[in-house]
């Protein structure tokens, strides 16, 4: 239990799935005493602000309880969530960060601000169209949807270095048979054009 409660509570820690793979913490689960710190975790590997915010009115003074503070937890599930939505649309407009994040649309540009200086993700802001754009975001789960995703992305720059190396052996090709060519009309006593 101490693993989870300090991995949400550590400032730097933001991918929580491989806990979930720990046999003591499948345990909680089923465990009277302990279900909640189970469903409290699962809520930070893949769920959202509104999950975490219904969590917590639900257990009114459970994260104190816990020794976690609250706004503290709101912020990285925030930026959990946030991460969550760049992974599934590649240009997001203000409204929607600040529904999913359940804030103020006058707090977008600062949240994404904290979640690029986190590393969380890479994103350009464009403020005449309030529409935010992903070029990287941290995944919360790592699972074989991921490693495929991963290895169709490698299939395909592969098959790109191989199309742009057989056009460079191509034009080599051609080089070379311009230049004999060329010499081939220097031996017979002809002049190059």
């Amino acid at each position: 239990m101490k693993s989870i409660l300090d991995s949400i509570r550590l400032p730097n820690i933001y991918q929580f799935d491989n806990l979930l793979d720990l046999f003591a913490v499948k345990q909680l689960e089923n465990d009277q005493t302990h279900s909640k710190v189970f469903q409290l975790l699962k809520i930070f590997v893949n769920d959202t602000v509104e999950a975490f915010s219904n969590f917590n009115n639900s257990n009114p003074g459970f994260l104190q309880s816990l020794g976690l503070n609250e706004q503290e937890c709101f912020q990285k599930i925030r930026l959990l969530s946030l991460a969550s939505l760049g992974a599934t649309q590649h240009e997001i407009p203000y409204g929607i960060i600040a529904k999913t994040l359940q804030i103020d649309e006058s707090e977008v540009e600062s949240w994404i601000i904290l979640a690029v200086t986190e590393s969380i993700i890479e994103a350009k802001m464009d403020q005449q169209k309030n529409i935010v754009t992903f070029n990287r975001v941290l995944h919360r789960v790592f699972s074989r949807n991921q490693w495929k995703q991963l290895g169709e992305t490698l299939n395909t720059w592969k098959e790109n270095m191989n199309l742009i190396l057989k056009t460079l052996q191509d034009c080599k090709q051609q080089q070379l048979q311009h230049i004999q060519q060329l010499q081939q009309q220097q031996q017979n006593g002809l002049s190059p054009h």
